[in-house]
């Protein structure tokens, strides 16, 4: 419920023929949490993948959450989910103004896809545990891009710990 609720607003109507329904734009899905294997980011559950949309909608976006998400502080789940979905209304902007370029200069356009995956990665009991995100963007190349992000987070002060809360030259 709280995916769908965050992306209602990032889906958007391509201009289609008065006849016929305008499809979206972009899907947004909420794929089951636990569904990507952080050791390898391009490995997929039998019969997933990177999303294959039909070519009316500009872009797909999948985000899988850490399977006890729902039992995280809400400090810690606001903040999760602030990180995966930052960035998509920009993502489905340029999925969107690419098809247009290739309507308009008639090539092919391939959907893009965001997939993004946040995974605990540090101890669930204890002061500090950690979560790592893994975003895989395909935007109609040769491959997808791949790029990470993590949380580090306070248990007992509910709150995200940086680099220079825990050492006094983060520089060294």
């Amino acid at each position: 419920a709280w995916l769908s609720a965050s992306f209602v607003l990032l889906a958007a109507c391509g201009a289609e023929p008065a006849n016929e329904p305008a499809p979206p734009s972009a899907r947004v899905d909420e794929r089951p949490v636990g569904t990507q294997d952080l050791d390898n980011a391009f490995a997929t559950p039998p019969g997933e993948g990177i999303a294959i949309v039909n070519g009316s909608q500009a872009a797909a976006i999948n985000v899988t959450m850490p399977d006890d998400f729902d039992s995280l502080p809400q400090n810690l789940r606001d903040e999760l989910s602030a990180r995966a979905n930052a960035g998509t209304e920009a993502f489905i902007a340029a999925a969107e103004a690419d098809q247009e370029s290739a309507r308009n200069e008639g090539f092919e356009f391939r959907p893009h896809a965001l997939d993004v995956v946040w995974k605990r990665s540090g101890p669930p009991e204890g002061v500090l545990t950690g979560f790592v995100g893994t975003y895989t963007i395909y935007t109609g190349g040769a491959h997808p891009n791949l790029s990470f992000d993590k949380v580090n987070w306070d248990v007992e002060a509910d709150q995200p710990v940086s680099f220079e809360d825990i050492f006094d030259d983060a520089d060294a």
